[in-house]
């Protein structure tokens, strides 16, 4: 399926970086999430990315990118309702999280919900 058929090429870099991530037919965040917490560098972004290639070639390009095994700082955590994961970047970055929740987690740590969506749209706490 074309990225164009559902405007995929308007979404933010992450969530293309995360459709790229995921192989044809998973239904499952797990393994995409593997695959992202292995990706070398700050910002990997193939060359696809940005255009709007039908999805195989773009997750192609994202599994060459990747080494075969993860950094052992980067962590993963799957829950019923919640997956974290934390991709070690380097000793001056750090680490790249992503958190992935839906509406029930949401309902039921609406403090945090909310802290973690404003953190991911005003990087500055202090921004009103």
């Amino acid at each position: 399926m074309e990225c164009a058929s559902f405007g995929a090429h308007r979404w933010p870099h992450g969530a293309r970086l995360l459709r790229a991530l995921v192989a044809p037919g998973e239904n499952d965040a797990g393994p995409a999430l593997e695959r992202y917490a292995r990706l070398p560098g700050y910002a990997p972004s193939p060359a696809g990315l940005d255009r709007v290639p039908a999805h195989d070639a773009v997750h192609r390009e994202m599994l060459e990118l990747r080494p075969e095994e993860r950094p052992t700082e980067s962590l993963i955590r799957l829950d019923a309702h919640i997956a974290q994961v934390a991709r070690y970047i380097d000793s001056f970055f750090g680490f790249d999280q992503w958190f992935l929740f839906d509406t029930r987690w949401a309902a039921a740590h609406p403090d945090l919900a909310r802290s973690l969506l404003r953190y991911a749209a005003h990087w500055d706490p202090y921004e009103t």
